[in-house]
């Protein structure tokens, strides 16, 4: 009798903790799995191998924790292994009658647990994430490669000091390209004491089971090229892009905005004490750099190579983006070659951002070249061929033709798993859409490749069959950029005229099929320091347009023709990227606007892209269309509209105030926003420049992007990335991979 009822009460915990499906209950039919829910092809895929399975009332609870003994089983279950039944229990906690013996013997037996210590298991305790890791880590039989000493330790979280010393190897190894058993929370921490999820278990043994796959390549059309592949020198999307995986940095940051570390073993924070605010603003802040780092070429990454970039930035001659915050930066120390202790003039939110306010760059190859001469640093070899030390690197750029990225061989936290990337040059769009129908490519660049009319042309032709079309929501905005140091643009009268006049939501309907939103400023709604106040500012209204005209002074002449108060005829050539089918659209549509309605006689006039780059800094243009992407958190605009940071010659050509706006009021608030930390002064501070920059209208703002993405069925890894921001859709290119 005690024999039955002990074999009775091991099947029936067997039910409470595993809850075995019933067979009306399908794999995908899980009500709290829903179709987009992170884990659902992963706990599919066990269910329906039957290593996991759902509960009796039809639900898979797939946050509830797992205790140890219960994956225990689910490991046996996948590897496949005979339960064991040894006459003496391995553990004092897990005896002969436990409904989880003979699965915990035989997970023992293979290796793959060890207990406590001191002969406990702990069967009920709930496994957390760090044994988890180590757990799989032996399945893999990579415990030993998880204690050697020369692993750098990088698990790319912010809470990577709260994994115990003994799991700091196998969480290591977890998150590793090969591996992936891990992943990230959405503030991007590794979370190693919680309790290990049933979702997370599922996914983590999917890969055990189905890992992921190494080789092929991935070919990637973009309708733009990069002027340069140096990025201190340039800030287009398109070389953002092609550098996602192969430059790297002390920090990164998530399509979300979140940072996280990277080359550093931290983000630098107050409450760390390595971020230092002081009563006079001044700021100190000290980053811990990790040992072992190379180059590509082999040689070490080192704290002078982040000094080196710094230098440089400062140097006038080198023609930088903006050398904003590396200018706030008094002195750097560097007690040893993995410290920067960085001291700063003025409080910068940007400190977190990057030691010192500059990337970081080879000295050994480019400090020669600064020394000898910083000008020949805009025009030198590695415009075209850097050396990086993220997962890949250039192999070759022909240009007007492709790029190829190929494996970084010195790369330290894992080699990536696709051998190559190639990027098509192919500025029709139109061109990029036949050549995805007849399957030549893999994949379009977000926001610099097809658009929704070609989308909706794909779809109607069956490209859904065998492409996925994501439309994805973006911080991108849609403008024209006007050069208020042209005479004709001068007038804020004319360029308030011009937004009333043009039917911004008729634009989106037509040539979006409506999924753009308009645009109300520089800054995305949605962001928490979006200027709500600024919607319907601009209403279409050409009645009112032509009675702004008619007070300041304009007329029309006997054609029609808008004439300025100096007596010239307006007209207005809007420069744009040659080829890139929907801009010529919208050019064509605001023109024929601006003619119907206000008289106004213009031209589009097509450009590639750094020629056209070229003519902003120049300040030889009078409207350019193109977008500026807000960073989540750079909400300032201080690079785009503040005065110091018009390009010229004296200041090295640093800065992106291409319309040339000077206004002492804007610039009083551009400075607030930039030199604050607290984020109630920035956000205040933003909403007030938004609110001065839509009245003074330097750039015409038109819509928010809704990126398109067409990417191949197969190619893992591209759905982490759910914001088309700042940071590159490539940021985890080293993840992708071809699943079979």
């Amino acid at each position: 009798m005690k024999k039955v009822l002990a074999l009775t009460l091991a099947v029936m915990m067997v039910f409470v903790f595993f809850a075995v499906r019933p067979a009306s209950v399908s794999a995908a039919g899980f009500p709290d799995v829903p179709a987009n829910y992170w884990a659902k092809k992963h706990i599919d895929y066990l269910v329906t191998q039957k290593v996991i399975a759902g509960f009796p009332d039809g639900t898979f609870k797939p946050e509830s924790p797992v205790t140890r003994e219960q994956f225990a089983k689910m490991i046996v279950v996948a590897k496949g292994l005979s339960l064991s039944n040894p006459a003496t229990p391995t553990y004092s906690d897990v005896s002969k009658s436990r409904w989880s013996y003979g699965y915990v013997e035989a997970a023992s037996k293979a290796g793959y647990i060890k207990g406590y210590g001191g002969g406990k298991f702990g069967p009920a305790d709930p496994i957390t994430r760090e044994q988890l890791a180590v757990l799989e880590i032996r399945v893999l039989g990579k415990e030993a490669a998880s204690q050697v000493s020369s692993l750098i330790i990088a698990t790319f979280s912010n809470d990577e000091a709260k994994i115990s010393s003994w799991a700091r190897g196998a969480m290591t190894l977890a998150v590793r390209p090969d591996a992936q058993l891990l992943k990230w929370d959405k503030e991007r921490n590794i979370r190693p004491k919680a309790a290990g999820t049933r979702a997370e278990c599922a996914y983590s043994i999917y890969m055990i089971l189905k890992p992921a796959v190494k080789g092929g390549q991935v070919s990637i059309a973009t309708s733009e090229e990069p002027k340069t592949l140096f990025d201190a020198l340039d800030s287009s999307a398109v070389m953002s892009e092609v550098l996602g995986a192969v430059n790297e940095g002390a920090s990164a940051t998530l399509p979300s905005g979140k940072l996280y570390p990277v080359q550093s073993d931290y983000i630098p924070s107050v409450s760390g004490g390595t971020w230092i605010i002081n009563e006079d603003g001044t700021m100190k802040t000290t980053w811990k750099l990790k040992k072992g780092i190379k180059w590509a070429d082999g040689q070490p990454v080192t704290a002078k190579d982040y000094v080196f970039g710094w230098e440089m930035y400062l140097n006038d001659a080198v023609q930088v983006v903006s050398r904003d915050v590396a200018e706030k930066v008094a002195k750097v120390e560097t007690p040893d070659d993995y410290t920067l202790v960085v001291y700063w003039t003025t409080p910068s939110i940007w400190a977190q951002y990057g030691p010192l306010g500059a990337g970081v760059y080879p000295a050994h190859i480019l400090k020669p070249i600064l020394d000898s001469n910083p000008a020949n640093i805009n025009s030198c070899d590695y415009n075209l061929n850097p050396v990086s030390s993220g997962a890949y690197k250039v192999k070759t750029w022909s240009p007007g033709n492709y790029i190829i990225l190929e494996k970084n061989p010195n790369y330290w936290a894992g080699e990536g798993l696709i051998d190559r990337f190639i990027y098509y040059i192919t500025p029709d769009t139109n061109t990029m859409l036949m050549q995805l129908l007849a399957g030549k490519l893999d994949m379009t660049m977000p926001g610099i490749g097809i658009d929704v009319p070609q989308a909706d042309a794909a779809e109607k032709n069956g490209l859904d069959k065998t492409f996925d079309i994501r439309y994805v929501q973006s911080v991108f905005w849609e403008h024209v950029t006007l050069n208020l140091d042209d005479p004709i643009m001068k007038d804020v009268n004319l360029r308030k005229a011009l937004m009333f006049a043009l039917d911004r939501q008729e634009m989106s309907r037509k040539i979006f099929s409506g999924k753009r939103d308009l645009s109300y400023g520089p800054m995305p709604g949605g962001m928490t320091a979006f200027n709500k106040d600024l919607v319907g500012m601009y209403p279409y209204d050409p009645a009112k347009a032509k009675d702004i005209l008619t007070k300041a002074g304009y007329t029309w002449n006997s054609s029609g023709a808008l004439i300025n108060p100096e007596g010239k005829e307006v007209t207005i050539d809007i420069e744009g990227p040659a080829g890139y089918a929907v801009r010529e659209q919208e050019i064509e549509f605001m023109l024929k606007y601006w003619k119907d309605n206000l008289g106004i006689s213009g031209s589009y006039k097509p450009m590639s892209w750094g020629p056209m780059i070229d003519t902003w800094y120049d300040g030889n243009f009078q409207a350019c269309l193109f977008a500026w992407g807000s960073d989540p958190a750079g909400i300032c605009s201080y690079t785009l509209y503040h005065t110091s940071q018009i390009p010229t010659e004296e200041t090295g050509w640093a800065g992106q105030n291409f319309t040339h706006i000077r206004d002492a009021e804007l610039d009083k608030w551009l400075t607030i926003c930039n030199d604050s930390v607290d984020d109630a002064v920035r956000i205040d501070a933003s909403k007030k420049i938004q609110a001065i920059v839509y009245d003074q209208l330097p750039e015409l703002y038109l819509n928010l992007h809704v990126s398109v993405w067409a990417i191949r069925k197969g190619l893992v890894g591209t759905e982490e990335y759910d914001l088309n921001a700042i940071t590159p859709s490539s940021y985890n290119a080293q993840y992708w991979y071809w699943e079979k």
